[in-house]
């Protein structure tokens, strides 16, 4: 349990506080298991000094960002009685936003998408801004789903390893309002476009959460039509299952 610059309690869970120290660990390229002395220190120097930058008190939710030790950082925290409980992370070592869930939470979300088109990785890192969601292609397929609370940060990184994908990547962009959105849409993009997919994680059940899913132009409209988005529509019903395409 440690105390924010802001004066709030944020209270980790004994298995979270292992999590995170292993996160801590690879962002410090130490190898996890290695825990340290130096690495407890630093990850109650990043508590400490967070700030809550922004909340949702509609999802009892509040995001705080801090830096300092090994890296700088972004906490979503929840609250839980009388403290902030953590129930996701982002690391940035060496500038570059690493983000984490850190629990598998039911998402929800009402939002109509507005997707954008770039013919490469270089232009939509240079005209994209704010939070949301992106998905890269090859010759018009889909390859990658993605989130980020920086969408020119993760698109200027994607850059540097765009060869495992492929040479010629092409990019779509739709901001969200809200990290919760985010993943929410990035969950029902790779549930709805299957395992052609290169995300190696995301394919467990999608739970909903207590606000439902309606997720409106789920898909650019050239990506035509899918089974599990009938009129390009993401719609599930609070506490419902998304499940993966086969």
């Amino acid at each position: 349990m440690f105390k924010t610059a802001d004066g709030h309690t944020l209270d980790l869970a004994p298995w979270r506080m292992r999590r995170f120290m292993r996160l801590l660990a690879q962002a410090r390229r130490t190898p996890p298991g290695m825990t340290s002395r130096t690495l407890t220190q630093d990850m109650q120097i990043l508590m400490r000094r967070a700030r809550r930058v922004d909340a949702d008190p509609r999802r009892r939710l509040a995001r705080f960002e801090s830096a300092g030790a090994c890296c700088r950082a972004c906490f979503l925290a929840r609250q839980k009685r009388d403290a902030m409980e953590i129930v996701a992370l982002a690391i940035a070592p060496g500038g570059h936003l690493y983000e984490q869930e850190l629990e598998s939470m039911p998402k929800s979300a009402t939002i109509t998408l507005d997707w954008k088109p770039y013919g490469s990785l270089e232009s939509a890192a240079d005209k994209v801004r704010g939070m949301g969601v992106y998905i890269l292609t090859s010759n018009g397929r889909p390859l990658y789903v993605g989130k980020s609370l920086d969408l020119a940060d993760r698109l200027r990184a994607h850059r540097l390893y765009a060869t495992q994908h492929g040479a010629g990547l092409a990019v779509w962009v739709a901001n969200t309002r809200s990290a919760g959105q985010a993943a929410a849409v990035e969950h029902a993009l790779v549930r709805t476009l299957g395992r052609g997919l290169t995300n190696t994680k995301l394919h467990g059940d999608m739970r909903v959460g207590k606000r439902g899913l309606d997720i409106r132009g789920l898909l650019p409209t050239a990506f035509g039509t899918y089974e599990k988005a009938p009129g390009n529509r993401a719609f599930r019903k609070a506490g419902g299952i998304f499940e993966l395409t086969p």
